[in-house]
């Protein structure tokens, strides 16, 4: 048997395709090549750090801010994402909020994240216009706390690993009880493409210069975000004796920043399906400068008072 192996690998060696397929059929392991989707987190975080922007205000240039919420036994987990024109998009702010899933407590926080606007380095404000919710955990709470907030944006997401798949599908009606069964007319769950996601944002990861596609990170991003940002990489798998790519996990890495950029990206897909897509950034600038307008106005006559949200869902 070993002898036969060497002999295979040598013939094999030579010729990059040749060795991927011994590695794969013959070895049974993953094959890496060079196109394997691996950033550093040390070389995003020494991006991060020639930002000025701080965490928790939204550069002028934001005229959107999604979340995307991963859902811990533990704690939900959010990453608040700002996106303006050609899709240039800023992390505004990455927070966890500690509580049991199960329990309404954790959840009141998030009622207040979703409620508080986010102030810009010009002062005026931005509202987080969707939040998209990772239902593969606990996912009756999930769909029923999207079904009572839609008018805050919240949505339900499912993530899918098939390739080919849009940023965020059409929405299908589902409800899970406690006890696990299917309640008709109930909460709306949008399927994610994860791995189309995905393959699009690592591409941008890679850009050098900001501007269209380019992914910001404000400089005091702590490195354990990055790391969680990079747990996974795409790999070359043959399958029925074709080359496949696929997104795997390090073995027990985190990797909710992976998630949570993938719905974040996801929601701003959702805003496209609300808004019209060509003109999305033209009516985001419209609506700002009518509540930077309105609020002069308020501001003169009556002191500041909170502003009422309005549903566009």
């Amino acid at each position: 048997m070993w002898p036969n192996l060497v002999e295979e690998f040598l013939e094999a060696k030579n010729d990059a395709e040749q060795l991927k397929t011994f590695v794969n059929t013959v070895l049974g392991e993953t094959w890496e090549d060079e196109y394997a989707s691996k950033i550093g987190a040390d070389a995003l975080a020494e991006r991060a750090g020639k930002e000025t922007y701080k965490q928790g205000v939204a550069p002028v240039e934001v005229l959107a801010l999604t979340i995307g919420c991963d859902v811990q036994h533990d704690r939900l987990s959010l990453s608040v994402w700002g996106w303006g024109r050609e899709e240039e998009g800023w992390l505004v702010d990455r927070i966890k909020l500690y509580g049991d899933p199960t329990r309404p407590e954790v959840w009141n926080q998030l009622d207040q994240v979703l409620q508080t606007p986010y102030k810009a380095e010009d002062g005026s404000e931005r509202r987080v216009l969707c939040c998209a919710i990772d239902s593969g955990f606990n996912a009756h709470v999930v769909y029923q706390y999207a079904k009572e907030r839609q008018q805050l944006g919240v949505i339900a997401v499912k993530g899918m690993s098939q390739k080919g798949k849009p940023p965020i599908g059409k929405a299908t009606k589902v409800d899970v009880n406690s006890q696990g069964k299917t309640i008709k007319k109930g909460a709306q769950v949008f399927p994610v493409g994860g791995d189309t996601v995905k393959s699009l944002l690592f591409a941008r990861l890679r850009h050098n210069d900001p501007g269209a596609g380019y992914l910001h990170f404000f400089p005091t991003t702590p490195g354990d975000y990055f790391e969680e940002l990079t747990a996974e990489k795409q790999v070359m798998r043959f399958k029925n004796g074709f080359p496949e790519r696929h997104w795997v996990k390090r073995p027990n890495a985190a990797n909710e920043a992976v998630d949570e950029l993938v719905y974040g990206y996801a929601a701003l897909h959702r805003l496209y399906m609300v808004y019209d897509k060509r003109t999305l950034w033209d009516q985001m600038e419209r609506k700002l400068e009518s509540a930077q307008g309105v609020e002069e106005k308020r501001n003169k006559v009556a002191p500041p008072r909170r502003k009422s949200f309005v549903s566009q869902w």
